[in-house]
């Protein structure tokens, strides 16, 4: 790589005692070639900190990072990677999150350190594949259990030794012992100057003994030298409710230790302090002093947040993290913590509330110039979000439901896949229970979620149930959004009679319901009319739409509208209107962070590869690629690669031109989009003329013929030119009637034969000279047979029709001159190209 800047993690202002020995094996071991090792002790035994001062210890080897996953608020072992993702700051969404994290590290010197991996074992698997495929990648993992992953290395992280009852014990040997001078480090800080002497060894002796020596007993215990010396510490810790000791010797006991360390401490709090304890376990990834005063503390409780967390953290039951503002508990802490609140659902429902609460103040600021900083606020709460979610899908459904709706525009932006998820966990319990209203309004977002993946089937199924329930039940202004959503699905797909007249119907209810919307779906009609070709007559009406949008202020649909007029001004051959309008456009859709900047790119890149500004040309759009991709955009690449084609046709490399072209063809095939088919087909059609094979470019050119018939769209201006010089040399090369046939047999061929046409083209030893090249499509699907995916699973993960899915590995298998898919799977292998397609994007 390396990753700039290098993500690090803090070891904390808390001091490694008594692990010299184990820092230093630890420390060989991964120094020594153990790529994965895995911490296994029970709770409280010390394996966090000894993970930390591990990475600390090694940071400058790992030359691009140690990177601290914390596993424990995870709800489900499918949101590991995702948070992998997350903390690696990669944006890719949906299916393709692996391959995303798998590109950004495959030759990243790096240390993750993932901690209490016990309740997501499963996701183990995904991390050993990681492993697998980024070489320099290590893995240090904390975990009450083996993970039984290939290649793991085990260490047994036992408790602190104590001193060893002999009759020559004394304060020397106590003083000496690991779990002693923990013991005597937090005792300190407890009580300053607290020594020890004649007077207490032997009390603290016991007392450390009593503890098994492990350290988060050792310091629940230390933190009560405030209040109590060593002697009056053991009574205390002798009449704790479970029996110490007991079969210390197994994990078990240690964890029964464990307990009775928590539960010694817990009794001894005020009953206030108790309460406000127990109700803290509710918090998943910490919290602020308000939260806790919003959801743990009443007028009952006779305590505020702030004097109660301060004896809280004084006692080592939570802790707090001064750089952040936040406190935490341990895992452990937390866990007993909800014991102790058991049954009790109104703290779990003030915990609901104040998410909701939360999310109502984020909903109209993520829209305004504070998104940023709402966008941080709900991204350090996501664990808290997963909870309260989690919580609301077995006691409150509604409630969970509006948190979504109201966080629609983060998960939008951070995480689709997740956002999608968690609608689909809901709807899945049944919608008898669910109003209408509601129903339509999470149709909807589920609807936009998958929408935003590129799985167009499925947002489709979506609208198409929200727009049944908001007929029924009259709900005007979102059957409007709903027709309108509706209306773009279909544009994507290039079904311009269905886009017309979902907008159409869009516009004339927005109009009955006085809605604010009526200028937007007045500009989609106009949009419509312009894919169809009709350039010319649409102008006049996308400049009084771009007036329209500039009186209103609505900088969006300003950047949408220059981008429409770029276009149009492209396709009539106006380059300097085009350049103009295309560039303040970008610069709009730039200052708004939109992701749909990649279109002014594409038409940017169309423009200087007119002029013959090919490194330019090739500048815009690779950006334009790489930002639908890094937004998680798995459809929708066509345009891009079309252009990227002709780039490389234009640079006279035909045989990567030919292939780039097939893959844009493909992609708008399974799209359904006309215009992008044409433009694919066009571009195919010039490779191959110039590569001299004229009969077949005569058969693509009568196949954009039967597009053009077939969807009723015309060519602009340019295209039409193109067209009239292309037709000509043609006849000229093959005769009248021989071109003729050959344009005849095109406009017969289907989209299995147009996609074979070109297809052997370089030869099979040329292309094994200079190495199989997969298209990003077929990469995807290379990836998920790989990992023993069904044609139907994979048409599922990519949202994509099982036709289609079968097609791409038949591709697949052609290219690499096998037979079947387990063939496939190995020869990919042998060749290098698995590591490829999960890096694929």
């Amino acid at each position: 790589m390396p990753l700039d800047p290098p993500l690090l993690i803090p070891l904390g202002e808390a001091l490694l005692i008594g692990r010299d020995h184990e820092l230093a094996e630890l420390c060989g071991q991964l120094t020594s070639g153990a790529r994965w090792l895995t911490l296994i002790g029970p709770p409280g035994v010390g394996k966090t900190r000894l993970a930390l001062s591990v990475a600390d210890a090694l940071g400058a080897t790992f030359e691009d990072g140690v990177i601290l996953i914390e596993l424990a608020p995870l709800v489900t072992p499918e949101l590991v990677m995702l948070t992998v993702a997350q903390q690696l700051g990669v944006q890719e969404d949906g299916a393709l999150v692996f391959a995303a994290v798998v590109k950004v590290i495959q030759q990243a010197r790096m240390l993750l350190v993932l901690d209490n991996f016990e309740h997501v074992s499963s996701a183990a698997t995904e991390i050993e594949a990681l492993l697998t495929l980024c070489p320099k990648l290590t893995v240090l993992a904390t975990s009450r259990i083996p993970l039984c992953t290939q290649g793991e290395h085990r260490f047994a992280v036992e408790p602190l030794a104590v001193p060893q009852s002999s009759p020559s014990l004394d304060l020397i040997a106590v003083e000496a012992a690991p779990a002693t001078q923990l013991f005597l480090s937090r005792a300190r800080m407890a009580r300053p100057g607290f020594e020890l002497d004649q007077d207490n060894w032997s009390s603290v002796a016991n007392l450390v003994a009593q503890l098994d020596g492990l350290p988060l007993a050792l310091e629940l215990a230390a933190a009560r030298m405030r209040v109590l010396p060593p002697d009056a510490l053991l009574e205390w810790l002798e009449q704790a409710p479970l029996s110490l000791g007991q079969n210390a010797t197994t994990s078990y006991g240690h964890h029964r230790t464990l307990e009775a360390a928590i539960e010694w401490s817990y009794a001894l709090l005020p009953p206030a302090e108790q309460l406000l304890f127990a109700r803290l376990g509710v918090f998943a990834g910490g919290f602020t002093v308000e939260a806790a005063a919003s959801v743990a503390v009443t007028a009952a409780l006779g305590v505020d947040a702030l004097e109660g967390l301060e004896g809280l953290v004084d006692k080592g039951l939570v802790r707090l993290d001064s750089s952040y503002g936040r406190f935490t508990l341990l895992e452990v802490m937390r866990r007993f913590a909800l014991s102790r609140l058991g049954s009790e659902m109104k703290t779990q429902a003030r915990h609901a509330q104040w998410i909701v609460d939360l999310a109502r103040r984020a909903e109209p600021a993520l829209q305004g110039e504070s998104q940023t900083l709402w966008l941080g606020r709900l991204e350090a709460e996501r664990n808290n979000i997963r909870a309260a979610l989690w919580w609301c899908t077995q006691h409150s459904p509604p409630q969970g439901l509006e948190i979504l709706l109201l966080t629609h525009r983060f998960w939008l932006m951070r995480s689709a896949r997740e956002g999608q998820d968690w609608h689909e966990r809901f709807l899945a319990q049944g919608e008898d229970a669910l109003s209408a209203d509601l129903l339509v309004r999470v149709f909807n977002a589920a609807g936009a979620l998958a929408h935003q993946r590129g799985q167009l089937i499925i947002a489709r199924r979506y609208y198409e149930h929200g727009l049944a329930h908001s007929t029924a039940a009259g709900d005007h202004p979102w059957h409007f959004a709903l027709l309108n959503n509706l209306g773009g699905l279909y544009y994507l797909e290039g079904d311009y009679q269905q886009a017309e007249t979902h907008f159409q119907q869009a516009l004339d209810l927005a109009r009955a319901i006085d809605s604010p919307f009526v200028r937007s779906a007045q500009l989609n009609l106009v949009l419509v009319q312009q894919a169809r070709g009709k350039y010319a007559a649409v102008q006049p009406a996308l400049k009084e739409c771009l007036r329209q949008a500039r009186r209103s202020g609505n900088d969006a649909q300003v950047a949408n509208v220059l981008n429409a007029l770029g276009e149009n001004a492209l396709a009539q051959g106006d380059l300097l209107a085009a350049e103009s309008y295309l560039n303040e456009s970008l610069a709009s859709y730039r200052q708004a962070g939109n992701p749909t900047m990649s279109d002014p790119l594409t038409h940017l890149a169309s423009l200087e590869t007119v002029r013959g500004q090919l490194a330019q040309g090739m500048a815009y759009v690779q950006e334009a690629l790489d930002i639908r991709r890094q937004a998680g955009h798995e459809t929708g690449l066509s345009p891009a690669l079309s252009v990227l084609g002709e780039l490389a046709r234009q640079q006279g490399n035909l045989p990567r031109a030919a292939e780039v072209l097939r893959e844009a063809l493909r992609e708008a095939l399974e799209a359904r989009h006309p215009r992008e088919v044409l433009r694919a087909l066009w571009g195919l059609a010039l490779t191959l003329e110039g590569a001299g094979r004229v009969e077949v470019s005569a058969q693509l050119l009568g196949a954009t013929e039967a597009c053009l018939n077939r969807s009723g769209i015309s060519r602009g201006p340019m295209e039409q030119a193109e067209y009239d010089r292309l037709i000509t040399r043609l006849r000229s090369t093959l005769g009248l009637e021989r071109a003729r046939q050959m344009m005849q047999v095109g406009q017969a061929l289907s989209e299995d034969e147009l996609l074979s046409l070109g297809g052997h083209w370089p030869s099979a030893d040329a292309r094994k000279s200079r190495g199989v090249l997969l298209t990003v499509r077929e990469q995807q699907v290379l990836r998920l047979i790989a990992s023993g995916q069904t044609n139907k699973d994979v048409a599922r993960a990519l949202g994509i029709s099982e036709r289609t899915a079968k097609f791409h590995l038949t591709g697949v298998m052609n290219k690499l001159g096998v037979n079947s898919r387990a063939h496939a799977v190995a020869e990919a292998a042998q060749q290098g190209l698995l590591s490829d397609a999960l890096g694929a994007r």
